[in-house]
C-alpha cells in the first residue's frame, strides 16, 4: 500500500495520523530559548495557554532533514512507495529539508509534493490521499488526483492581532501599532503558495461575517468542496461559523480543527480560519 507522509502544519497530530496510516513529522517551537515539538511536547491547547500567559512571541522551526530521514526509514524498509505532501515551500523550509532527507534512500520511490498550501487545505489533501491509498489506488493515481485538486484550494485566516505578523516581518511595527489602535483585523489568504493579506476589517465580528460571505460566494454546498473550519483557541467562534455555514449550505457536517502551533506562531491566539476546494 502507498504510504502517506506530511508535516505538522497539516492540522494532523502524529497520534491522529497514526490512526489513519499517515506519518506526521512535526515542526519545532522555540519558546524563550526552549525547543518543543509541536503536537508532542506542546499540543494546541497547551500552546495557546502558554502564549496567553507570556508576552514573548515564539518562533517556529521546520522539521530538519534528519527528522524526515527517521520518519522515512521504516517506510522505505517496507518497500512501498511514499507520497509526501508538504506545506508550500514559500512558507516553510520543510520541503527542502525533506528533499535532502530523500537523498539518503537512493532508488526508493519517494514522491515529494510541494502542495502550495498549508493548514486545513493540506489536511484535506493528506486525508484524501490516505483514503485513496487504503482503497488500493497506486502512487500515480493518488499523486495525479492530489495535483488536480491543489490549484482549486481557497483558505482565509482572520487574525485578531497584528503583533505576531509584525514579529514575523509580514507587517511593520508602526503599522501594527496603528492597526491595533484602530482595531484593524487582517484576513489572510494564500496566493501562489505565499501568505498574503486579502482584506482588512474593522472588528473581529466583521471579519467573521466577511469569511462567511467568502464561503457562500465561492463554495457551492457540495460535500466535495471539503469545507473546513480551523481555530487557535477560538473554539466557540469556530463552532458558530461552522453552524452558520452548515445551515446556509445544507451540509451535514463541517470539520473543525486546531490550527497547528507552528502556524499560530505567526498569527497568534484567536485566529479563525476557513478553507474549501472549488468544484472541479
Amino acid at each position: 500500500m502507498v504510504r502517506i507522509l506530511t508535516d505538522g502544519t497539516s492540522c494532523i497530530s502524529p497520534a491522529a495520523g497514526q490512526e489513519k496510516g499517515i506519518v506526521v513529522v512535526p515542526h519545532f517551537i522555540n519558546f524563550s530559548g526552549q525547543i518543543y515539538r509541536e503536537w508532542l511536547d506542546l499540543d494546541a491547547a497547551t500552546f495557546i495557554a502558554k502564549l496567553k500567559a507570556n508576552d514573548e512571541i515564539p518562533t517556529s522551526i521546520p522539521a530538519m532533514a534528519n527528522d524526515f530521514v527517521e520518519a522515512l526509514q521504516p517506510l522505505i524498509e517496507d518497500g512501498e512507495p511514499v507520497i509526501a505532501l508538504i506545506a508550500s515551500r514559500e512558507v516553510s523550509q520543510a520541503f527542502d529539508n525533506l528533499q535532502e532527507a530523500a537523498k539518503h534512500f537512493p532508488g526508493a520511490d519517494i514522491r515529494i509534493v510541494d502542495t502550495r498550501v498549508t493548514s486545513s487545505l493540506l489536511t484535506t489533501l493528506v486525508l484524501l490521499a490516505a483514503e485513496w491509498a487504503a482503497a488500493g489506488q497506486n502512487a500515480d493515481e493518488i499523486e495525479q488526483q492530489v495535483r488536480r485538486m491543489m490549484p482549486n484550494g481557497r483558505i482565509y485566516f482572520l487574525v485578531p492581532t497584528l503583533n505576531y505578523l509584525a514579529k514575523g516581518g509580514r507587517i511593520g511595527g508602526a503599522a501594527a501599532w496603528l492597526g491595533t489602535i484602530l482595531q484593524f483585523k487582517p484576513i489572510l489568504t494564500l496566493s501562489e503558495g505565499r501568505v498574503d493579506r486579502y482584506e482588512t476589517v474593522r472588528t473581529y465580528q466583521h471579519g467573521m461575517i466577511k469569511m462567511q460571505e467568502l464561503v457562500l460566494t465561492h463554495a457551492t454546498g457540495r460535500a466535495d468542496n471539503y469545507l473546513v473550519v480551523t481555530h487557535a483557541g477560538a473554539l466557540a467562534e469556530g463552532q458558530a461559523l461552522a453552524r452558520n455555514l452548515q445551515d446556509f449550505l445544507s451540509l451535514p457536517h463541517i470539520p473543525i480543527y486546531d490550527i497547528p502551533p507552528s502556524i499560530v506562531c505567526n498569527t497568534g491566539p484567536g485566529t479563525l480560519g476557513v478553507s474549501f476546494y472549488l468544484a472541479p
